[in-house]
């Protein structure tokens, strides 16, 4: 399946819609459909759970889309977070460089400037030649109160270390720890394309780790996953036109810091235990002009999409950059001190950068099979279908008792009357649905149902409703 079909799929079975559709759509927006919403959802509660709920040293905080302008001047981002762009002679179509470049040339280029040079790129849209001209600014600008200027964010990442301190004293909490948090972002995108792969509205979910530099190879989990085999495209490979390899975490510590491996590794299982099959993910190693000043090292997961491998996930060592800028623009000290150590330091910062959306999209991708959509148990939209053969009571009145006590244990459900019976199952089939349950004339006289599971097409007949409680823990 290619991405026009996902998209008109995802359109279809309510997933995704064009925002404003009844106007024409407005690029680079899509809202969710009852059925998007509820495996966006699961994204999102999926990811809280693990990263936060279940790490002792990750902490949460929902912090606000417009803040103080001068955050996003510390942070550089009103004068440097630009992309660069090419504009068409003939239409005015413009275009991201850095993309463009890289979907033509099979992977980035060290210098933009210098392959825009050399080479005679030609508009997509009308066969005109396309030329540099300069970088556009991709902060939405927004107006608080009358008259003062400020912008949507465009990361979470600077409300969490603007309220780094603020964490630090409230929580009591020791060095290393995160500060999760997940929500909208914005970017004025020069061209959104590939339906939610580049969106100007999307949802993040971002880990800043603050570590003792001193202390970065000193993860305590390390030992338990260095064994562990991943596939990844090297700096190196990249500039000889090489492929990706696969290697054991441990033989990457020339590469990254223990804990920046054990992040990379915390997500990249992440979405192999989600279903996505491991021959289809890599990491890729950033190139040099890639990397931000303060950056030691950056790597992306990747995902093998129909247009290519494109990253689903970010995670970089960011250093100590963004503490010490906003401790020189604000004035407030972002040390920590280490009693034990007596010691006083400005934490350096493991940024491990989830986009909910292109989630969304690997997901989507990776299920689809034999028109099914086989999406784990913990991202189908809906766990359990109730299906009675007859829109009427007493089915009614047994689908309603069943649907209360599924719902009640947490699990979504809905109860499908719609159309002839066969058509139902099929319907399911295509929502990745994960249980249907049949409601027949022997349900009236014993109390039992049959449990169907998607991926296996069996039938089991049964009056224990934790039998569909055990399928689905």
């Amino acid at each position: 399946m290619n991405l026009e079909e996902l998209y008109s799929y995802a359109k279809k079975f309510g997933f995704v819609f064009p925002s404003a559709e009844i106007y024409g759509g407005f690029s680079g927006f899509y809202d969710f459909g009852p059925l998007g919403v509820e495996l966006k959802r699961n994204i999102e509660s999926l990811l809280w759970k693990r990263f936060v709920t279940q790490k002792n040293f990750v902490v949460g905080i929902d912090g606000s889309i417009i803040t103080h302008p001068e955050v996003w001047n510390a942070s550089g981002h009103t004068k440097n977070f630009s992309d660069p762009v090419l504009k068409c002679e003939k239409c005015g179509a413009r275009f991201k460089a850095d993309s463009f470049i890289e979907d033509l040339n099979n992977g980035p280029v060290e210098d933009i400037t210098e392959f825009v040079n050399s080479h005679d790129l030609k508009c997509p849209n009308c066969g005109g030649s396309l030329k540099f001209t300069g970088r556009a600014n991709l902060m939405f600008e927004t107006v608080v109160g009358t008259k003062d200027k400020s912008y949507l964010r465009p990361e979470t990442a600077q409300l969490i270390f603007i309220n780094f301190k603020q964490v630090l004293n409230s929580f009591k909490i020791n060095v290393p720890f995160g500060i999760a948090q997940l929500g909208k972002s914005f970017r004025n995108e020069i061209s959104p394309r590939d339906f939610l792969f580049r969106l100007r509205e999307f949802n993040q979910f971002e880990i800043e780790f603050f570590v003792d530099p001193e202390e970065a190879n000193n993860c305590p989990y390390f030992d338990g996953i260095k064994d562990k085999s991943i596939q990844i495209l090297t700096r190196e490979a990249q500039k000889e036109g090489g492929k990706a390899k696969t290697v054991k975490l441990k033989d990457l510590q020339d590469r990254a810091t223990k804990w920046h491996l054990y992040w990379l590794w915390e997500f990249y299982s992440f979405f192999v235990e989600l279903g996505i099959k491991p021959e289809n993910l890599r990491l890729r190693e950033h190139l040099e002009d890639e990397l931000a000043h303060y950056a030691k090292a950056c790597f992306d997961i990747e995902y093998k999409f129909p247009f290519g491998w494109k990253e689903i996930h970010g995670c970089a060592y960011r250093s100590d950059f963004d503490l010490k800028q906003h401790q020189s623009f604000s004035k407030t000290k972002m040390e920590v001190f280490e009693q034990a150590k007596n010691k006083r330091y400005i934490p350096h910062v493991i940024e491990p950068s989830q986009g909910i959306e292109r989630a969304f999209l690997a997901f989507m991708f990776e299920a689809i099979e034999d028109d099914r959509l086989k999406l784990s148990k913990e991202l189908s939209p809906i766990k359990v279908a109730i299906l009675p053969v007859f829109n009427r009571e007493p089915f009614l009145e047994i689908a309603d008792k069943l649907f209360k006590e599924i719902t009640n244990k947490g699990y979504s459900s809905m109860i499908d009357v719609r159309g002839p019976f066969v058509k139902r199952y099929d319907y399911h089939n295509k929502i990745g649905t994960y249980l249907t349950l049949t409601l027949d004339y022997q349900s009236l006289e014993d109390g039992s149902f049959v449990i169907r599971l998607r991926d296996k097409d069996e039938f089991i007949r049964t009056k224990d409703i934790n039998q569909i409680f055990e399928m689905l823990s």
